[in-house]
């Protein structure tokens, strides 16, 4: 008579598990995939694509301050006032001091700029709406707005 005897998971089990499943993995290689597809769109204008969202965020609203707007768009105060700073030294924007304040302020280039860069960016969202099909586009916004508010504390 034999015995049966478990063997243990495979050592790799863990690395397939979250190659396979991992929700971070998996929506940063898609960022990373959209983000190449408008970056390429939007080189005859000189931005990337997280460029062109921080001047359309500020085409679109006046933040209090910077801290206010990362707050807004979801980013790292360093990561922002990285782009801000690039984004200034085109001429794209200016940064205003009020007391210990900083605010972002779009230049009159900046907006010929955001003007500009629109038909590329439209051109590339079309591209990415066209692979998955409005349907499922529509649903897949919908469903990366729901986890854009995952509570991470």
């Amino acid at each position: 008579m034999f015995a049966y005897i478990a063997m243990p998971d495979p050592p790799d089990r863990p690395a397939h598990e979250v190659m396979q499943t991992c929700a971070a993995n998996h929506v940063r290689m898609a960022a990373r995939a959209v983000t190449r597809v408008f970056d390429r769109a939007l080189q005859p204008v000189g931005l990337k694509v997280t460029q062109l969202t921080i001047l359309m965020a500020l085409a679109r609203h006046s933040f209090a301050s910077i801290t206010d707007m990362a707050d807004q768009l979801a980013l790292k105060r360093s990561s922002l006032s990285r782009n801000l700073s690039r984004l200034e030294k085109k001429g794209l924007l200016v940064i205003e001091t009020a007391g210990r304040s900083r605010r972002a302020r779009l230049t009159r280039d900046g907006w010929s700029k955001v003007e500009e860069a629109y038909p590329l960016w439209r051109q590339a969202q079309a591209r990415v709406e066209e692979r998955l099909g409005a349907d499922r586009w529509s649903e897949a916004r919908t469903l990366l707005r729901s986890l854009a508010y995952v509570n991470t504390s």
